[in-house]
Formats: C-alpha cells, structure tokens, sequence
C-alpha cells in the first residue's frame, strides 16, 4: 500500500540538549500531522471518495480520499483499483450497509486523525469496530480493536452474567476471523481473562451450549480448559476435568 508519510527523521541539534526534547518535537510533529489531517477532511477540493455508511433509511455519507484510506484498507484499495468495486456500487460510491455511520465515524476518524479506541474502551464499540475492520480488511485497527476488547475484559474484576455471555459471542465471532500473530495472542488472552472471570457452573453452561459456538471458538475453548496450568485464580485440575482428555 501507499505510504502516506516518509519516516520521521530527528532534527539536527546538541545531544546533551535539554531531557525530553527530542519527544516534545516528536509530540509536537505527531499533532501537526493529525492537524493537517483533519483540515484535509474538511477540505472538499480534492475528495474522490464516497462511503454510505448504514441501511438506506438510516445511512450517512462520507467523502474522503482515496489516497488516504487505501493505506489502511486493502478492501478500500482493491475497489480503487481499476475494475475493482464491491458489487452493486457506482464508480467512485462504496455502499456499506453492514457498517453503521456512528461505526464508520470511528473508522474514520482512526485513519485521519489516529483517534485511538483506547481513549473510550468499550466492549459494544470494540466489537463494531472489530466486525467494521474485518470486512474493510484493516489488520491493524482489527489488533486495536480485539486489544481494547482484552483490556474491558481484564478491568471487569466481576463481571454481571450480561457482561459474561456478551464478552463470550463476541469472542465467538472473533475466532471466525483471520489475525496476525499479534491479534491471535490477543484473542487467546480474552477467552483466558473471561474464563477466568466465569464460575466453574457458568463454564458447565457455556461447554454445554458449545454447540452454538464456532469450530475455532469450540477448540480453543476446550483447549483451555483442559489446561487448567493456565490459570492462576482456579486449583490446577479443576477446569481440566470439565472436558476429560481423549482416550
């Protein structure tokens, strides 16, 4: 993909200079490149690309720049391509009805101005993006996403059952998707934490509705649990003889 900016280089200066002047400049510069950003947004002059976000009674336009989201998307590249497009869309007009406008605003707004999901961590939000990152083939907004989906899990200490039985479908989803090394570490780590968090009754009910659950969900969840080692808030063995071994 295109890259959008060339590497950053430290200013010329004395290196006994003043502690933290070089990550001022460094801070400095990343604010003035959002900026410039956003102002780009704004500007209409040179936009050549058309998102509808969302069903047709309920759907919102975004013009942005192909130049910019191509670096992010490989979905946004292939339909900027010549004789790419996503089927039944016009040239020049990217038709996601499965993506909702508040959903794409974030999206947006992550690949002008790197708002970063960890500023409001949410666990409805983080799967919207999750699910938004996925279909536009975003890698790395797809790892921030399943991160902040970790970092909820870990903050909720007691989570209500609500909480439990939605953190479990939405790490049911997630194992149908393709990551990277990074995402599957994860990935694996959210259905550590959440088991964790789950009462050896409430593993009994999710084992026992595991036929609801995806291959890939249905493996890594008997593989944890048959390796009660993984967990430091159980007596090793326990988890283990909820899913006996083979044979």
């Amino acid at each position: 993909m295109a890259q959008l900016y060339s590497e950053v280089v430290e200013p010329a200066g004395d290196a006994n200079g003043p502690p933290g002047k070089y990550a001022e400049w460094i801070s400095s510069s990343i604010s003035t490149r959002k900026a410039k950003l956003d102002r780009l947004l704004q500007d209409k002059s040179f936009r050549d690309l058309i998102v509808v976000a969302g069903k047709p009674d309920a759907a919102q336009s975004f013009m942005l720049h192909k130049l910019v989201v191509n670096q992010y998307s490989q979905a946004f590249e292939n339909f900027c391509r010549p004789g790419g497009g996503f089927p039944g869309d016009k040239e020049g007009i990217v038709y996601l009805q499965d993506i909702q406008p508040q959903t794409f605003q974030i999206v947006q707004d992550w690949m002008y101005q790197r708002v970063s999901l960890f500023d409001k961590p949410s666990l409805e939000v983080g799967f919207d993006v999750l699910l938004a990152a996925n279909m536009l083939v975003m890698p790395e907004l797809k790892t921030e996403a399943i991160s902040v989906i970790l970092l909820v899990i870990m903050s909720e200490e007691k989570p209500d059952k609500l909480f439990k039985n939605t953190a479990m479908n939405v790490i049911d989803r997630a194992h149908g998707m393709p990551w990277d090394v990074s995402g599957k570490g994860a990935l694996e780590m959210c259905l550590c934490q959440l088991i964790e968090r789950c009462s050896i009754e409430e593993l009994f009910m999710f084992w026992g509705a595991r036929e609801a659950m995806g291959e890939k969900m249905k493996e890594a969840f008997q593989k944890i649990l048959r390796g009660g080692r993984l967990f430091t808030r159980k007596p090793p063995g326990i988890l283990g003889r909820l899913v006996p071994h083979p044979g």
